[in-house]
């Protein structure tokens, strides 16, 4: 196993998604396409997983579910990835002449890392309910697949009414 291409295949992807991501918080329709593509991607490697005739699963397809989930839930959560968040840091020291100095300090932190941890939870934790829950069926991660996309196709139609709908003044009298 070459180790070196492995960890530079990861950086490599870390990066293609951050771009991604950025790109999704700037342009929503991009963000809203590519929710509704990994809602499908979960729909079919939900529902297309044949079952094993021997009660083994087949991991190749539970590989595919959790990629589609974790895609979905990041690239739901693109907004949050980069938006930081400001806060204060105080901290107190006594002197030696039993003064207290206190320093206040504003700091920044971000939400990337939260956000793919957040998309990495929930699809390590999904898969694993459904194959506890349901045995060698997907049918539960077919359903969290078909909500997903109709979730998706939802806010692709508000916005669209958003962006498309009449504009003008309005005749309420």
């Amino acid at each position: 196993m070459d180790w070196g291409l492995i960890i530079g295949c990861g950086i490599g992807a870390l990066i293609l998604l951050a771009v991604l991501l950025k790109l999704c918080a700037k342009f929503i329709y991009l963000q809203l396409g590519l929710e509704l593509l990994s809602a499908i991607g979960i729909v079919v490697s939900s529902f297309a997983m044949p079952e094993a005739s021997n009660g083994e699963l087949n991991w190749d397809w539970v590989i595919a579910q959790c990629i589609c989930i974790f895609a979905f839930v990041v690239f739901l959560c693109a907004g949050i990835a980069f938006e930081k968040e400001y806060y204060v840091e105080r901290r107190a020291r006594a002197t030696w002449d039993d003064d207290i100095v206190v320093t206040d300090t504003l700091k920044s932190k971000g939400g990337f890392w939260g956000t793919l941890g957040g998309g990495l939870v929930a699809a390590v934790v999904l898969p694993l309910l459904n194959y506890e829950l349901f045995g060698n069926n997907a049918i539960a991660l077919g359903v969290v697949g078909c909500i997903a996309t109709l979730w998706a196709v939802i806010w692709i139609i508000r916005f669209a009414k958003l962006d498309f709908g009449k504009s003008g003044p309005k005749d309420y009298y």
